[in-house]
């Protein structure tokens, strides 16, 4: 018998694939429960709404793209690196996301309270990624060491930079020399945290 997290992952799994190819306004609960292999009355158990089920997939890919940023994060050593990888990285899987989610990228524009949940969950990880880069620079003595005020007004700073550069991606622009502008910020800004 699957346990409670397993089938809510089965439940996620199969509401990414519907999101996919549905988009969240067409999509209704039985769409999911259908493709899920479940009745309705079960993602109902697990879910109030489709909404909430919206959520969990975002969730769920956010922590994907997480696991992957610290995967490319510990392939480097410098501080440097590992901003810029961390940079570039956060671009990337967002651009990949965007084009798997094709059909939502219109929806989450238009939901002013969807899309600033997801700012507040971004920021949140931007912000506690990079202050944990700068405290690596510092233990490393590639970086001065900063009051925690400053450092977090930097962190804000940086991750500011950093979602303006993603936003292009969820807004369609012009994203041909993102990479390089992200490369160039995350130089400038270690040059000035530099000793």
């Amino acid at each position: 018998m699957a346990s409670d997290q397993d089938v809510r992952e089965q439940i996620v799994a199969a509401a990414s694939r519907v999101y996919r190819k549905w988009g969240m306004k067409k999509t209704t609960m039985e769409d999911i429960a259908a493709e899920a292999g479940k009745g309705k009355a079960t993602l109902y158990y697990y879910f109030k709404s489709k909404e909430e089920v919206f959520q969990s997939v975002l969730e769920r890919h956010f922590f994907e793209i997480q696991q992957t940023i610290k995967q490319e994060m510990n392939k480097v050593t410098s501080a440097t690196d590992k901003l810029k990888r961390y940079a570039i990285t956060m671009f990337v899987e967002a651009r990949k996301q965007v084009t798997v989610f094709a059909l939502l990228k219109q929806e989450v524009r238009e939901d002013k309270k969807l899309l600033y949940e997801l700012r507040e969950s971004f920021d949140s990880y931007d912000i506690h990624i990079i202050k944990e880069i700068m405290y690596y620079g510092f233990e490393r003595g590639e970086f001065a060491r900063l009051s925690a005020k400053e450092m977090s007004t930097i962190a804000y700073a940086v991750s500011s930079m950093i979602r303006g550069i993603v936003l292009n991606v969820l807004l369609d622009l012009n994203t041909q020399d993102d990479e390089e502008r992200l490369e160039t910020i995350c130089e400038f800004v270690a040059r000035g945290l530099r000793v």
